[in-house]
């Protein structure tokens, strides 16, 4: 967060070697991304290996600051099927102590 009590988030998206960054949205802690993410294909088939979904606050000044993360497991999720979902960021490891929010995401798992 900055001085003026927003945050200029963005999502990392990555699994296995895919990896998909979605634009910033500058001074909110509401950011709503439309677009994008329908272009980019995850594979529901590579069950053991979790999408990792990485919040950041980009920064013109300093380097970007992470918010927090979660993992979406596709095999959990029926196909085709859309809902919406809350997931509440989470800590890389012991050292990232200021993390708090959540994600809410429209997610359709495809064949």
């Amino acid at each position: 967060m900055n001085r003026t009590g927003t945050s200029n988030p963005y999502l990392v998206l990555k699994q296995n070697t895919l990896k998909f960054t979605t634009t910033k949205i500058e001074k909110t802690l509401n950011p709503v991304w439309k677009k994008g993410f329908e272009k980019f294909r995850f594979q529901k088939n590579e069950s053991k290996n979790p999408i990792i979904v990485e919040c950041w606050n980009w920064n013109k000044s300093k380097s970007d600051k992470f918010m927090g993360m979660f993992k979406l497991e596709l095999k959990r999720y029926k196909l085709d099927v859309p809902r919406e979902y809350i997931f509440e960021l989470q800590p890389r490891d012991k050292n990232d102590k200021k993390v708090k929010g959540s994600v809410k995401l429209l997610l359709t798992v495809k064949k």
